[in-house]
């Protein structure tokens, strides 16, 4: 129980410097610095079954992200320890308080593209979407650069990836997103 609240306090404090961050940015949108959502996942993860997809869900994972008042898109970037490495990635997200959906399952593979934490970043993206709005992909295609996912998260409030068939590798998700 300690734990929990520790990490709600830890991830409170990580919202309120978000925001404070947000609003010393001076451009036409608000855009959120990149922020490290998961870190070194190596166990291969299961995607959510249906019976798991409900409010009450929502905090029994550790890893769910509370998206910031005023954004309107996720932007999520992945990498993995070496060139090759590959996983699938589901997206789901949850409004306030209500249960969980579905919006993407991304085939992801690294590249040679080396990140600041020493992996390497995702280079290629092929998304299945289940979502309402199109799901952007840039620099997906194998160019070796970063490759990252971006959606409308259309009011939903809450976004958990889990990363699936990760078999030895080793994985990071970050996070940032922007306003239109």
């Amino acid at each position: 129980m300690l734990g929990k609240l520790k990490l709600w306090v830890q991830k409170s404090l990580e919202i309120r410097k978000v925001k404070k961050q947000m609003k010393t940015v001076r451009r036409g949108t608000l855009q959120l610095p990149w922020i490290n959502l998961r870190k070194n996942i190596t166990v291969n993860e299961s995607a959510m079954a249906d019976t798991e997809m409900t409010a009450a869900h929502v905090a029994s994972y550790s890893h769910a992200y509370k998206i910031p008042e005023g954004l309107c898109n996720a932007e999520l970037r992945f990498s993995g320890l070496t060139d090759g490495d590959a996983a699938d990635a589901y997206v789901y997200l949850a409004r306030k308080d209500d249960d969980i959906k579905l919006a993407s399952i991304a085939a992801i593979t690294a590249g040679t593209q080396l990140a600041t934490s020493g992996k390497y970043y995702a280079d290629i993206i092929t998304v299945t979407e289940r979502w309402f709005e199109d799901i952007h992909l840039s620099d997906a295609d194998g160019n070796n650069g970063m490759a990252t996912l971006t959606l409308d998260v259309l009011g939903y409030r809450t976004i958990i990836v889990i990363m699936v068939d990760t078999a030895t590798y080793s994985w990071n998700v970050d996070i940032s997103g922007f306003s239109q």
